[in-house]
């Protein structure tokens, strides 16, 4: 069998990191929900870590990205 790693360059932790920031993505962009509805669906008991997280994987907070992204 083949691992993550291996065929994914990455270890559990970030790959599932980086599933969960694009669906966090997907859904600041496509769903009217806000950033507090967006963190709990995502798995985030508290909205500022989510916050965090956002901003260090796309170098925005959510709400600057999807102002950024309206037209996308």
């Amino acid at each position: 069998t083949v691992c993550l790693k291996e065929s994914t360059g990455q270890n559990f932790q970030n790959y599932t990191f980086g599933l969960r920031m694009e669906e966090g993505i997907r859904l600041l962009l496509n769903t009217p929900a806000s950033i507090s509805e967006i963190s709990s669906v995502l798995g985030y008991s508290e909205t500022v870590s989510f916050m965090k997280a956002f901003k260090t994987y796309t170098g925005l907070t959510p709400s600057q990205y999807r102002i950024n992204n309206e037209n996308s």
